[in-house]
């Protein structure tokens, strides 16, 4: 039941040189994007590989159905496509260039990826090797961990939205059903299922709102599909697979796939328990125990004890145990029992090792109690602060990484994982995300371009236009761009100036003035 329809953003080798006939009903889209060739159908546009004119690269052109572009709930849908996109700026996301209404219609301008799905890979391999399967599984989470600390959810995890390229790099495509959980404002209606039925979650099948955890649970549908060559659900209509998300336990990994450790199998189950609670709490957290099992390290404690947990309680519901034990009960027997006097004997020993047994029992669960903290709360402290503040809830810094942010100050922390108020064992790591500051954006080659469509491609940057001069040139037409200030290539902050330099044809000479007044 994998689904590629909605895998618009990759081309295989393969692909190039037996693509779909150029469409000649197709315009240039936006006054710059030329589409190419058909390359996929999706569930709400067509996808194009297309030229930009004006930056003379190949992109991927999501066009929208005309029979939905006259449809204000598809329009919007479609606009926050885009939007939540656009905001999305990671390695392991696939970029959103542009966006915009033509030709009757609308369109998305983004990243074209060379490459393949993971979809292909599946088909083509069968069953990926655990090792490749972890990896991929640990940059997708790297990705949603990304896309959640912005707010947004994907809401649409599957194989055919995760592309290869040809160099390794894994990256999500497709936010087409994703909606910024910050926003209050909801484009579905009350009740609705928005995604694939192979890959949803429970609480999506049941129609309830939606944080990252239902992406995790959707990323252990895929994990699972990859070990296995097929998902834990299938059935013959969609609602018959929500069903069994909701309802039917997935059939224990090792017993499809032997060759998977234990460890793997149990960061797999832990993402498709059917409560969010049981889940990672984070993609961050899922992400750190992929790297354990690739590492051929043991998962953190707190993910192998919620494993072998829920592994006691399946083995302990089991009723033929119990009925076992009554089948080795002595008859009772029908002879009169004789008087002994042995019974006060027997009575003191039998108070004695009760009372050992409490007393073993009491010292056991005082020796066993594992004292819980719940994480600080040190969004917007510094890494030095927020240091002190894990050591005086007796708990340790783990790792540091640093994220580009518009909102966090630099060297203050982003997000935490695990999350705050999470409840952990005292010694616990924390890991903190620290913001680096605004991202930085690079500025465009401008040389060549009117002053118009310099502006234009400053905004696509996040830049604006600073002060034009006028510079006498033999080299570049009048009225282009002959330099800009910083130059091409400069790394600047989004929001930056940007001084344009305008070529301008050199004055007449005396000799050539003379020739025109002959001449005329």
């Amino acid at each position: 039941m994998t689904d590629e329809s909605t895998a618009p953003l990759s081309l295989g080798r393969r692909d190039r040189g037996r693509r779909t006939r150029r469409d000649g009903q197709l315009h240039v889209f936006g006054t710059r994007y030329q589409p190419i060739a058909k390359i996929a159908r999706g569930g709400m546009a067509d996808v194009y590989e297309a030229r930009d004119l004006l930056l003379d690269r190949l992109v991927a052109l999501k066009v929208l159905f005309a029979e939905l572009s006259t449809n204000p709930t598809f329009v919007e849908r479609f606009r926050r496509e885009a939007q939540s996109a656009a905001a999305l700026s990671h390695p392991n996301i696939v970029s959103v260039y542009d966006w915009g209404p033509a030709n009757g219609t609308y369109f998305i301008a983004m990243e074209l990826v060379s490459g393949q799905t993971l979809a292909q890979l599946i088909r083509t391999v069968g069953v990926v090797p655990p090792e490749q399967a972890a990896s991929i599984g640990a940059d997708v989470a790297l990705a949603l961990a990304f896309a959640h600390r912005h707010g947004v959810v994907h809401r649409d995890i599957k194989p055919s939205n995760v592309l290869i390229t040809e160099d390794g790099i894994v990256k999500v495509a497709d936010f087409g059903i994703a909606r910024a959980v910050a926003n209050d404002e909801d484009l579905t209606q009350t009740g609705s299922v928005l995604g694939t039925a192979t890959y949803i979650s429970p609480e999506q099948a049941r129609g309830e709102d939606l944080d990252g955890r239902s992406d995790i649970y959707s990323l252990g549908i895929v994990l699972y599909e990859m070990l296995t060559g097929t998902p834990p659900f299938l059935g013959e209509t969609p609602i018959a697979v929500a069903y069994k998300h909701v309802t039917e336990a997935p059939t224990p990994l090792r017993n499809v796939n032997p060759r998977v450790s234990a460890e793997l199998e149990t960061v797999v189950m832990r993402c498709l328990a059917k409560q969010r609670d049981q889940r990672y709490p984070d993609a961050t957290a899922l992400r750190v125990d992929l790297q354990r099992v690739l590492e051929h390290r043991p998962l953190r404690t707190t993910t192998t004890q919620t494993a072998l947990g829920e592994r006691t309680m399946a083995i302990g519901a089991v009723e033929g145990v119990g009925d076992r034990t009554q089948l080795l009960s002595s008859p009772a027997s029908t002879t009169p029992p004789r008087r002994s006097r042995r019974w006060p004997w027997l009575a003191i020993v039998l108070v004695v090792v009760l009372g050992l047994g409490v007393a073993i029992g009491v010292i056991a669960s005082r020796l066993t109690a594992v004292a819980v903290v719940a994480v600080p709360r040190l969004r917007g402290m510094s890494e030095a602060a927020a240091s002190n503040d894990l050591g005086a809830d007796q708990l340790v810094l783990g790792t540091v990484t640093t994220e580009a942010s518009t909102t966090v100050p630099p060297g203050e922390v982003i997000a935490t994982s695990p999350t705050a108020d999470t409840t952990v064992a005292i010694r616990s790591r924390v890991n903190l995300i620290v913001s680096s500051g605004p991202p930085r954006v690079v500025v465009p080659t401008l040389q060549g371009l009117s002053v118009a469509a310099a502006s234009n491609l400053l905004g696509t940057h996040q830049l604006v236009l600073g002060t034009v001069s006028y510079q006498t040139s033999t080299t570049v037409p009048s009225g282009d761009v002959l330099a800009s200030r910083p130059a091409a290539g400069t790394e600047v902050a989004p929001g930056s100036a940007v001084t344009l330099v305008i070529a301008r044809a050199p004055a007449p000479t005396a000799t050539a003035h003379a020739k025109r007044k002959r001449s005329s």
